[in-house]
């Protein structure tokens, strides 16, 4: 076992974060234009989550 996070868990993590804060904001009293910039940036951030790949693997 390595100290530190692993990209597994960077990406259950992440993705559980990001689902969780875009929910909230969803339901929030947040004006739609300003909404569509909050989500076009967790979309990039979870894009970036499922795009990792795991090192130990290799590039498969």
């Amino acid at each position: 076992m390595k100290s530190g996070i692993g990209a597994f868990n960077l990406k259950i993590y992440g993705i559980t974060f990001i689902a969780s804060l875009g929910t909230i904001l969803a339901l929030s009293n947040i004006a739609q234009n300003n909404m569509t910039a909050i989500f076009g940036i967790l979309g990039a951030i979870i894009g970036y989550l499922f795009g990792l790949k795991n090192p130990e693997k290799g590039n498969e």
